[in-house]
This record gives C-alpha cells, structure tokens and sequence, in this order.
C-alpha cells in the first residue's frame, strides 16, 4: 500500500498513515482489497458495464442501418454471455 512520495509525505505523516491502515486489518480486512472493491463500485455505478457496452453497440447497429438479421444474431450473442458477465466493469474483462 502506497502512502506517499518521501518529499511530499513526511516520515511522522507516513507512519501515522501507516497505523491508520492497520486498523482494519486487526478487523480482518484488508485496505488494498476495500479500495479496490470501492473502485470496482464506483465504475459500476458510472455504467461503465459489458452490458451497457453491448446496447450501445445494438443501438449503433440499428442506426447504421444493419439488416434485421443481423441485429437478430448480435442480440442473441450478447444475451448469451450477459449473465455471466452483463455486470461486470470493462476493465475487469480479460482475453482467456
């Protein structure tokens, strides 16, 4: 867990930061994994979802014009993996 650069974070600050951050862990939680699932929430919140991603990408088609069996076919492919993955923030996707 990062605290700080050395000129801008004084050694008194980093140690008092230093004890603020064991505190949840004498709790058994630890402050890395709390602020990385907050950012997992706040990118959640902000829609920035696979399955926000793929109606915008059908939206896109439909106005471009696309046949119907098309739109058919890409709907049914998204649906296919959106309860796996509908909710998930884009970053967190990886290729297997």
């Amino acid at each position: 867990m990062a605290l700080g650069a050395y000129p801008e974070v004084r050694l008194k600050d980093a140690r008092a930061k230093g004890e603020n951050a064991k505190a949840p862990l004498s709790e058994g939680v630890d402050p890395g994994e709390q602020k990385k699932a907050e950012a997992r929430r706040a990118l959640k919140a902000s829609g920035n979802t696979f399955g926000v991603l793929a109606d915008e990408l059908l939206d896109k088609k439909r106005r471009e014009g696309k046949a119907e069996a098309t739109l058919v076919k890409l709907k049914w492919i998204f649906d296919l993996v959106r309860p796996a993955i509908g909710s998930r923030p884009l970053p967190e996707l990886t290729s297997a």
